[in-house]
């Protein structure tokens, strides 16, 4: 199980309160969404996931979307200290999508993350939440957004 820090010793540095504003820019500037992981570009070579056409049509259509329809956490991630971490949203009850697209060499996902890319600026994709949650090693929950 992932590591938790007590409410005194949440790093607030990287924690954003409200991610949306910044994720929306980044998506309104064509970058939330890679062509890596967005449904409506043909998959590349090896491993990857996609978002489901669904979500991609409710983010174009209504991008509160995600704050509306998802529960979402924040975990520090140690391979990238400096980063801003990993924000992961599970779908909640009333949301009766699918969040990934079916990829050849990919697993069923039940969850989305958002990560701040160096390059790529904050982004999309599908995941297994039990890939971060089992993952101690790497991740650190630092609470819920």
């Amino acid at each position: 199980m992932v590591k938790k820090r007590t409410k005194s010793q949440q790093n607030s540095k990287h924690l954003s309160a409200t991610p949306f504003a910044e994720w929306r820019e980044d998506y309104e500037q064509g970058r939330f969404l890679t062509e890596k992981h967005d449904p409506n570009y043909p998959p590349g070579r090896g491993y990857t996931t996609k978002v489901s056409h669904e979500l991609s049509g409710s983010l174009a259509a209504d991008f509160d979307t995600l704050r509306r329809d998802f529960d979402w956490d924040h975990f520090e991630d140690s391979d990238y200290p400096n980063g801003a971490g990993t924000y992961l949203g599970t779908p909640k009850a009333h949301f009766t999508g699918s969040v990934s697209h079916a990829v050849s060499g990919s697993s069923p996902c039940d969850a989305l993350a958002v990560v701040s890319g160096s390059f790529k600026g904050n982004h999309i994709y599908p995941v297994q939440r039990s890939e971060v949650e089992n993952c101690d090693s790497r991740y650190t929950y630092n609470g819920a957004v």
